[in-house]
């Protein structure tokens, strides 16, 4: 299943937590936390990416590319 949607904190505050507005480091706190959640050593991985700027983004670890 490929995951190629991007959300930005205020979406996902939006989304997950009906706020409009506020505090959108609380966002990157919940998604440390769940990064240490679903990390259970199994290959590919599921990862949740920071794009800076833009949001995050949930993907296999296959999928990753590099850019540079």
């Amino acid at each position: 299943m490929k995951m190629e949607r991007t959300l930005s904190r205020d979406e996902l505050l939006s989304k997950v937590w009906s706020l409009s507005g506020g505090d959108t480091r609380t966002v990157d706190m919940h998604i440390s936390r769940l990064r240490k959640k679903i990390d259970d050593g199994i290959r590919p991985a599921l990862l949740i990416t920071s794009l800076r700027g833009r949001g995050y983004r949930m993907h296999w670890e296959a999928e990753r590319t590099c850019s540079r």
